[in-house]
């Protein structure tokens, strides 16, 4: 198997559920094991141990990632892989921000900052609304979307709503506002 495996290769060790977004592991054959000695006993261990399992964990990131032949992959990436049948260019987001939810419907490939766009508030944030904060000296609200400042508002809600329209004109589909 390649660095970069391929859809046939993928194809054979795992299937693929875009309804559900989960990915089972099929049997193995004898020649996929090393061990030209041992192929029959480890194969047959490896089937009844993992054949038709759920493959693959949910990582510390809230990712599912799947361990093919001591390289962890992703599973969003693969879903991308089984249904067009090329490894994704792009960052994918998942739609509905659930990291393990990798049913086609709710993945996009996208840029960085498209995917960034579609994330939730920050902890950091201390007035509670996405791309808006206080101006301690001024006592103003402050709207801002990535590196942009948008402007400086006399309420909250004036700053939130110059916020939404930025967002919505810079990402689109991508921009998540609440």
């Amino acid at each position: 198997m390649t660095d970069i495996p391929t859809l046939a290769e993928m194809s054979a060790l795992l299937a693929y559920d875009p309804e559900t977004g989960l990915f089972t592991w099929k049997p193995r054959a004898p020649e996929m094991f090393v061990c030209a000695k041992h192929q029959k006993r480890e194969c047959l261990r490896w089937n009844n141990r993992h054949a038709g399992n759920i493959a693959g964990h949910v990582n510390s990131k809230g990712y599912v990632s799947i361990n093919i032949f001591g390289k962890q992959r992703k599973a969003h990436r693969l879903a991308i892989l089984f249904t067009t049948g090329n490894w994704p260019k792009k960052d994918i987001d998942h739609i509905n921000m659930n990291k393990a939810d990798n049913r086609i419907s709710n993945l996009r490939e996208a840029t960085r900052q498209e995917n960034v766009a579609n994330s939730n508030l920050r902890a950091s944030n201390k007035s509670g609304i996405k791309g808006v904060w206080s101006h301690r000296i001024k006592g103003k609200w402050v709207a801002g979307i990535s590196t942009k400042h948008i402007g400086v508002f006399d309420c909250p809600a004036a700053a939130s709503f110059a916020y939404q329209i930025k967002a919505h004109e810079l990402y689109g589909e991508f921009a998540r506002v609440a």
